[in-house]
């Protein structure tokens, strides 16, 4: 028997299915803790008791068909166990090597997720069907998704099962959280958040949660299956709704744009660039006065909103909030320098949100699920050298060959030499016999299923994303995995999640359709037939707004945070960077090797985009309730909780600039704190706005609580409007 408590399980588990399997008749508790040696370990009836509800629980998990009946002719009570044979074996499926490939690429989704044991373990599964991955078309490709709110998983498995939850939930600005008794529809990734969609039992209506404001433990409630789910949900469309509004009027409003700056509005209104170096006036279409306002104030002061009134009305609110917020903290902290300085040697990032859990460990599930693969795949390719072996199901020689010595002491009740699983490996082939009872490979569970349809799914509705041949294997595996995983696909609503509509419209007025052509020409370098081509990028750099032209080998397109990013090498900067996709202007293959140099070596974005310098700012921030959500996006050293729902938070940042164009947009929701030579850099730039609008520059401190409301009444409540970090 193997040593380790992990080794104990699978084998436990592994003896476990094959009773079950081998069985004709049904098996009651009694006789399956005889027939397998390992519930021997059982201190009491109850400690086995326990143990084998675990472990069925754990096998329905993985897809075995677990199924109970009675096990006397006499007593109805008496309740027996078997695994359904004709319900257990993965469905004969043919993928082609494309779709195979796309299948790994959509468990990729998962790769700093929750399900990605799931998602591995169904590819494990395929695979045992024989068809071999095509690595190289996936190669730079890096589409991903993390979990890493604590609501995720209750609130993933409600929905997949249909059992009311409730929960303890703070809405934005609001100084107390409320208790919520909700029917789970659908858990969503939408522009890098989760939410929950699903009938508010106490609104009695349709309602959108995000699940990082949800506090304390979620609760199952009632019976799984209780409720029908209505079948024309669109969770991302219920979630735009929610956050951003339904009025969708273009307006057009006219800014004066000073000479070389404002280049993110200026790309918005298609200014030609030989007109960088002038004054313009410019007409910029809308349908959110808040969004443009946000806009216009972030390029203060070179931007002057000339009409309509609210938009320039709501940008001098800002800007009047922004001097009133630091007058009244003036008032009540005394001088500024009174506070104490973050000190400069802060670990950088610490507040970041980032993946919440350690590197994926495989379980003792998910050995359990690779034998269950490995073993027909052997049965059927006997003699296969050990390193083929341990390539095709993703483990080394030496993992191998414990699993093998794993095997060989597993087998049939009785657990005779002839019942036991026969193993072999000497001369670096593998054999495998004696084990008809799982000569199958085993049917997706509910999760794995979920986890690659979801996927699949996800990589259809991204924009520019999959060629014709692309979106054929797209479709093809889709089709192919639904009927292949049979019942286990009708839980595939639960969850949904969206990487392509997350468009900066500044930089892409025309959105999903230029966001398309750019992703499209990106995939193009990576994947020219004459190997990576050599890209050519006009890119916007938010923190100094002003487009630059870059000349970049690929190395990889990947998503953070529900954003799609192209990592190269950067000859401009002769170095490894990172570009926003939507951030890039446009995009051009040229005619040259875009083979990165031997030094590029890709970032670690697992947990952060941004790494902080020597050098940075290190800047201390008062944020009301209303601007809470910048702590959700801006890489932190460190937040406080302050009275009436605000944050003293600490971050980093090598531009100052950057720091304004957050911030004024912000109005009163914020004021620095420290260093005092950046506040007075922000107020000067306020004033000097304010100016531009012909209004007095100066702000009193008896204005200041009411000029500072106002200015949060208008306030982005979301990262919308908000600049990127300038390190990313």
């Amino acid at each position: 028997m193997a040593a380790g408590s992990g080794d104990r399980r699978t084998e436990r588990l592994l003896n476990l299915v094959i009773a079950l399997l081998s069985t004709r008749t049904w098996l009651t508790k009694e006789q399956i803790r005889r027939a397998v040696p390992q519930y021997e370990d059982c201190a009491s009836t109850e400690a086995f008791d326990r143990m084998f509800e675990r472990d069925k629980e754990e096998l329905r998990e993985l897809g075995v068909p677990l199924v109970t009946g009675s096990a006397s002719a006499w007593f109805d009570d008496e309740q027996g166990y078997k695994v359904d044979r004709d319900a257990y074996a993965l469905p004969e499926v043919a993928f082609t090597p494309a779709e195979l490939a796309v299948l790994s690429l959509a468990a990729r989704v998962w790769a700093q997720a929750s399900l990605a044991g799931p998602a591995a373990r169904a590819l494990t599964k395929l695979r045992a069907l024989g068809v071999d991955v095509d690595e190289q078309s996936l190669a730079g490709i890096e589409p991903r998704v993390r979990t890493a709110e604590p609501a995720f998983q209750p609130l993933y498995a409600a929905a997949r099962d249909r059992q009311r939850v409730t929960f303890t939930y703070r809405r934005p600005g609001a100084t107390e959280p409320v208790r919520r008794s909700v029917q789970p529809w659908q858990v969503t990734s939408w522009h890098g958040h989760w939410y929950l969609v699903g009938h508010d039992l106490d609104r009695e209506a349709p309602r959108v949660f995000r699940l990082s404001r949800i506090e304390g433990t979620v609760r199952r409630t009632g019976p799984a299956g209780a409720y029908d789910v209505p079948d024309d949900v669109d969770g991302r469309a219920m979630i735009a709704t929610a956050i951003g509004g339904t009025d969708s009027t273009v307006r057009t409003a006219h800014l004066r744009l000073a000479a070389g700056a404002a280049g993110q509005l200026r790309l918005r209104a298609g200014v030609p660039a030989a007109d960088a170096d002038r004054d313009v006036i410019a007409e910029v279409a809308f349908t959110d006065p808040g969004e443009l306002a946000a806009t216009a104030a972030a390029a203060a002061p070179h931007a002057v909103v000339l009409d309509p009134d609210d938009v320039r009305d709501a940008v001098v609110r800002r800007l009047r909030g922004v001097i009133a917020a630091h007058a009244e903290h003036d008032l009540r902290a005394g001088h500024r320098t009174d506070v104490p300085r973050a000190p400069s040697s802060a670990a950088g990032g610490a507040g970041r949100r980032s993946s919440g859990r350690p590197p994926v460990q495989p379980t003792a599930a998910d050995r359990l699920s690779r034998l269950l693969a490995m073993v027909p795949w052997v049965l059927e390719h006997q003699g296969a050298p050990a390193q083929e072996v341990a390539d095709r199901f993703g483990i080394t020689t030496d993992q191998l060959v414990k699993d093998l010595e794993l095997l060989f002491v597993c087998g049939t009740p009785g657990h005779l030499p002839d019942d036991l699983i026969e193993a072999e490996w000497e001369g670096g082939r593998i054999h495998i016999g004696n084990a008809d009872a799982i000569a199958r490979p085993l049917r997706l569970g509910i999760d794995e299923a979920l986890a690659l349809i979801t996927g699949l799914r996800t990589l259809l509705d991204v924009p520019g994303f999959s060629g014709e041949e692309d979106r054929e294997a797209l479709t093809g595996a889709l089709a192919k995995l639904t009927e292949a995983a049979g019942e286990a696909a009708t839980a595939s609503r639960a969850l949904a999640v969206d990487l392509a509509r997350d468009v900066d419209r500044s930089v892409q007025p025309t959105g999903e359709d230029a966001a398309a052509e750019v992703l499209a020409t990106l995939r193009e370098a990576l994947r020219h037939p004459a190997g990576r081509r050599r890209l050519r990028l006009h890119y916007l750099v938010p923190s100094r707004d002003e487009t630059t032209e870059r000349d970049v080998d690929p190395m990889r397109l990947l998503t953070v945070d529900g954003r799609w990013y192209l990592e190269g090498w950067c000859h401009r900067a002769s170095g490894v960077r990172l570009f926003r996709v939507d951030r890039v202007v446009s995009a051009a293959v040229l005619d040259a090797d875009g083979t990165p140099p031997p030094d590029a070596v890709a970032r670690d974005v697992d947990e952060q985009l941004f790494t902080p310098g020597d050098d940075d700012l290190v800047v201390t921030l008062e944020l009301t309730g209303a601007a809470r959500w910048v702590a959700e996006h801006v890489p932190l050293d460190s937040s406080e909780e302050l009275d009436d729902d605000g944050l003293r938070v600490v971050l980093r940042t090598p531009d100052d600039r950057w720091l304004r164009r957050l911030l004024l947009p912000l109005g009163g929701a914020a004021v620095v704190v420290d260093p005092p030579e950046v506040a007075e850099g922000l107020l000067r730039v306020a004033k000097a706005a304010l100016s531009s609008h012909g209004l007095q520059e100066h702000v009193s401190a008896a204005q200041g609580r009411d000029e500072g409301a106002a200015a949060e009444g208008g306030i982005p409540h979301s990262a919308g409007a908000a600049p990127e970090h300038p390190a990313v």
